[in-house]
């Protein structure tokens, strides 16, 4: 079985800051062991950290699509702006989906909800907490 853990070169919120993805890596070899700590070969995975696909820039309201599975979504505007995520009967993303936005702008970047969605955050915070923030929907 090939060992499926990712190391991440750079943080995502630098990347986002830059306009580009950042270097993730697939280990071909069993973990390493850091001190007493053994990294399992799905710890990156487990932890959320997965290969951006892709890099889209926005620059007003967004709805998530099914092409946005994978890839970090950014916002820039001076403004307020929205991403919706929407009802499963509109656009049926498959269970585990994760979906990277990011703020590059100065504008308040909301994940708001379609009728008939969910969402869970920390401290009901569903703002980025602002220029160069990030966060993974799944």
């Amino acid at each position: 079985m090939p060992w499926r853990s990712l190391i991440v070169e750079q943080d995502v919120s630098d990347a986002i800051s830059d306009h580009r993805t950042a270097d993730v890596h697939t280990l071909d070899q069993p973990p390493e062991t850091h001190g007493n700590e053994a990294h399992s070969p799905d710890f990156a995975s487990e932890a959320g950290l997965t290969k951006v696909v892709g890099v889209d820039a926005k620059t007003a309201d967004y709805t998530f699509v099914l092409a946005d599975a994978g890839k970090l979504i950014t916002m820039e505007n001076s403004a307020a702006r929205t991403f919706t995520i929407p009802a499963n009967t509109n656009v049926a993303f498959e269970i585990g989906t994760k979906i990277k936005v990011g703020s590059l702008g100065t504008g308040t970047v909301t994940i708001a909800a379609a009728s008939g969605v969910t969402r869970r955050s920390f401290d009901d915070a569903y703002d980025l907490a602002g220029q160069y923030a990030a966060a993974v929907l799944i």
